[in-house]
This record gives structure tokens, C-alpha cells and sequence, in this order.
């Protein structure tokens, strides 16, 4: 188990293909801070998450596994909402422009438009639900294995997550700095990239590459650690 004090940390011996390094990066305010992380080598370019211990990591997998299905609901009733804003918002949109159409041409085509507006967002909010619910389950299974193998099954777990949602945790409504702006476009855009993710911690935190932000990378060896 890492033990973190005030002075020092305790590094973990991985399983291969993982490291504990000290990762130099540069902020966007243009600070050079330092961090300890992992990073997972088996990925090309190599990916960095946060640090925690191989423990802890089975600790939040198996909260996990308890609270998906609740999560699910919730957001099935939010994706909900955002349907009957999207249809709300279409349609006041279309009938504002019909109201405004100057010839019989704007009529139609307004017209044709509410014909297929309308039911493709409740088509896509539809399918958006299933695809919720194929992800809760594919989630469990990884995070149950995730209970016995932390690191594999925490990288397994955000993999899905992030690809069944179609971004990264850069749009996660939980870690944007703008939220208003965010959970505007989320309930008045049907493409919308925000989402919000079950598992953000379980998220790569950037590709492990020397450039510009990462600045250094030195892979430490299992051991007490002074910070």
C-alpha cells in the first residue's frame, strides 16, 4: 500500500509494463511544478494517471461497482431532460422561423425541417440511452476485474468511458472552468461533446511524452520516497 505523510511516499513495485515516475510539466500559466504519477507503458505514447495506490484504486472499483447502476439512472433521467430541452428549443426555434418566412419555398423547407428535426433528437437521445446502459455494464465487468488487478482494471474502465462517450475528460461537466457555458451547450445541443463522466479519476491524465507540456519524466524505484 502507498502510505503518503507529510515528508515522504511509499512506491509500490508495479506490474510490468507500469511505472512510478516524477513528471516536470509546465502549466498553462507558464509554472513549472513537479508530480508523482503512473505511467502505463503498454500504450503508445505511454499514458499518465494519477497516483494511487494499488489499494485504493481497488477501493474506488469496487464503490464503483456498487454505484454504476445508481449513476446510470441519474443519467438516464438527465439525458431525459436534455431530450424534452432539445425538442423544446428545436421546435420554438422552427416556429419562430416559420412565423418570419417571407414565400412559400421558407414554408416548406421550415416545415420539412420540423418533420425530421424533431424526431431524429429523440432518435439520438434514444440511442444515447442505450449506449449508457451497454457502458454501465461494460464498466461493472471492468471494474470487478479491476478489484483484483487496480491498475489494469482502472485503465480498462476509463478506456471504455472515454470511448463510448466520444471525448475526453477536458469536456467532463464536472472539471470544466466555464460550467454555464457547458451545460448550456449540453441541453441546447444535440451534438454536444459535454458529458459527464462516472469515473474522471480513472482517467489518463495526458499522453507520457517529453515535450512541451511534459517537460521531464524520471521513473522511480519501489521504496520510501522523500517529497
Amino acid at each position: 500500500m502507498t502510505a503518503i505523510t507529510s515528508d515522504k511516499i511509499e512506491i509500490e513495485e508495479l506490474p510490468l509494463g507500469w511505472d512510478t515516475a516524477r513528471v516536470t510539466y509546465k502549466t498553462k500559466e507558464g509554472l513549472v511544478k513537479t508530480s508523482i504519477q503512473i505511467i502505463d507503458h503498454r500504450k503508445d505514447p505511454p499514458l499518465q494517471f494519477r497516483h494511487d495506490s494499488m489499494r485504493l484504486i481497488s477501493i474506488k472499483c469496487a464503490l464503483l461497482v456498487l454505484g454504476i447502476p445508481l449513476l446510470a439512472l441519474m443519467t438516464t433521467f438527465v439525458y431525459g431532460l436534455r431530450a424534452m430541452t432539445l425538442v423544446i428549443t428545436t421546435f420554438g426555434r422552427l416556429v419562430c422561423a416559420l412565423t418570419q418566412a417571407r414565400n412559400w419555398g421558407d414554408v416548406k423547407r421550415i416545415s420539412f425541417r420540423m418533420l425530421t428535426d424533431l424526431p431524429s433528437i429523440l432518435c439520438q437521445t434514444s440511442l444515447e440511452t442505450i449506449r449508457l446502459m451497454g457502458l454501465a455494464f461494460i464498466m461493472e465487468i471492468y471494474c470487478l476485474y479491476g478489484i483484483l488487478c487496480p491498475l489494469q482494471g482502472r485503465a480498462l474502465a476509463g478506456q471504455v468511458e472515454r470511448d463510448m462517450r466520444g471525448s475526453d475528460r477536458s469536456h467532463s461537466l464536472l472539471t470544466v472552468s466555464d460550467w454555464q457555458t457547458a451545460l448550456k451547450d449540453f441541453f441546447t445541443n444535440k451534438d454536444s461533446k459535454y458529458c459527464q463522466y462516472w469515473a474522471i479519476c480513472f482517467q489518463p491524465i495526458a499522453p507520457a511524452v517529453v515535450k512541451d507540456p511534459v517537460l521531464k519524466i524520471e521513473p522511480l524505484k519501489p521504496g520510501i520516497l522523500a517529497v
